[in-house]
């Protein structure tokens, strides 16, 4: 991978951590509270969907440092090493822990208080399908980083 390529990824990474901080911190919170004062017969939900989301940040921000380190890792030259997969199991979990959060936040809008719009329903629902396509991605992606692992420690004993 070109170092070029790896720098720029890192310094996008870097922007999204930073946009996911303002987020959290500021951003976030504020439209909740106007939501609460928007909605208040909904008051009690407050709390839960506030720190669902900022979990979901949070995983987020999880799967961003596992990137620099698997950047960092092809920058070195030792991403065929037993630990990149720990970095990648580590990413598929984040996703598929955010994907049945999205879900979970579904069935409450849909089910449990019966509100929300339709930009809420299709909000969750490409949060849902999103994490999952992205956690099925990694998994077949994960398949070739093992594949190409054991192929380069055949020709290491080889040669």
């Amino acid at each position: 991978m070109n170092r070029v390529l790896i720098v720029a990824s890192q310094i996008l990474l870097a922007l999204f951590a930073l946009g996911i901080l303002a987020v959290q911190g500021a951003m976030l919170p504020m439209a909740a509270q106007q939501s609460l004062q928007t909605f208040p017969e909904v008051d009690f939900l407050y709390a839960p969907l506030l720190y669902s989301l900022e979990f979901v940040l949070l995983l987020a921000d999880i799967i961003i440092v596992c990137l620099w380190m698997l950047l960092a890792r092809i920058w070195a030259g030792t991403i065929f090493s037993d630990s990149s997969f720990r970095l990648v199991n580590v990413i598929v979990a984040c996703f598929a822990v955010a994907a049945v959060i999205f879900i979970a936040l579904l069935w409450v809008f849909l089910f449990g208080i019966r509100a929300g719009g339709p930009g809420v329903v299709l909000g969750l629902l490409a949060g849902a399908g999103g994490a999952t396509f992205a956690a099925l991605v990694l998994l077949v992606m994960r398949g070739l980083l093992r594949t190409a692992t054991q192929q380069r420690n055949y020709l290491e004993e080889v040669v």
